[in-house]
């Protein structure tokens, strides 16, 4: 007999939840890296271009 798996246990609520927070944290990185681009000086196409490139 085969021993019952179930899909919904503490390991796979767990890397659930690390998924989400890894994208959460990318998200925010990738939304305001143009805006400290133009911080340090950089025009609007570079910023844009940079993020283009980040989110790749």
């Amino acid at each position: 007999m085969q021993k019952e798996v179930k899909l919904w246990n503490r390991n796979f609520v767990f890397i659930i939840i690390i998924n989400f927070l890894v994208f959460l944290n990318h998200l925010s990185i990738l939304s305001t890296f143009p805006f400290y681009i133009e911080y340090l000086g950089g025009s609007e196409a570079v910023a844009g271009m940079a993020a283009a490139m980040r989110g790749c």
